[in-house]
């Protein structure tokens, strides 16, 4: 179950919640979290602009994870992919994205994106999907390891091994992605 509050911390072996242990919360657009989340985790104008309204829609949940009294690591769950890549919403349509996943530097190989995403699959279960997508930049070997790791797999999309997605504005830059998808159903799931 995804945390939506502080309340439901990670407990340590004695099932106590020590001040640096990671909480994972769900932030939304607008809430002082999401002011500090931004300033902390540098998230520009332009895309809160675009979490506002596919929260609205109802389209999005952003979560966060903090450490030490400050934001070090966020995801976002899409239930799109954006006009950029729209062959993935025509090859795989309904397919909800990890997007934006991203760790402060110095907390990194400890865990967080992997707790992130798990944060994000059993939001996208809890949501009714039985299937959950990502897109990884071809030349970044660590995310492509570590989400192999967590049992993703490779897509072809539109016959291709790789799409192109368009970041940046005004000038955007494009971007070889692979597409990885990993089923969210269970064993339970099956019967």
């Amino acid at each position: 179950l995804v945390p939506a509050s502080k309340q439901e911390l990670l407990k340590d072996t004695n099932g106590e919640c020590s001040p640096n242990t990671p909480v994972i919360e769900v932030v939304s657009p607008g809430s002082s979290s999401f002011t500090r989340l931004k300033k902390e985790m540098y998230i520009s104008d332009d895309y809160e602009t675009e979490l506002r309204d596919l929260i609205k829609q109802k389209k999005a949940v952003v979560l966060a994870v903090e450490a030490d009294g400050r934001y070090v690591g966020r995801v976002t769950l899409r239930h799109d992919w954006g006009n950029e890549t729209s062959i993935i919403e025509k090859g795989f349509p309904g397919l909800p994205q990890i997007n934006a996943l991203e760790i402060d530097e110095n907390y990194r190989r400890q865990g967080l994106a992997t707790m992130l995403i798990a944060a994000a699959e059993n939001e996208a279960r809890r949501q009714g999907f039985s299937m959950i997508g990502l897109g990884v930049e071809i030349s970044n070997e660590p995310a492509k390891r570590l989400y192999e790791k967590l049992g993703y797999s490779y897509q072809r999309v539109g016959g291709s091994d790789t799409y192109d997605f368009l970041f940046g504005k005004p000038n955007p830059q494009v971007y070889k992605l692979r597409l990885m998808t990993k089923s969210l159903q269970t064993e339970a799931n099956h019967d």
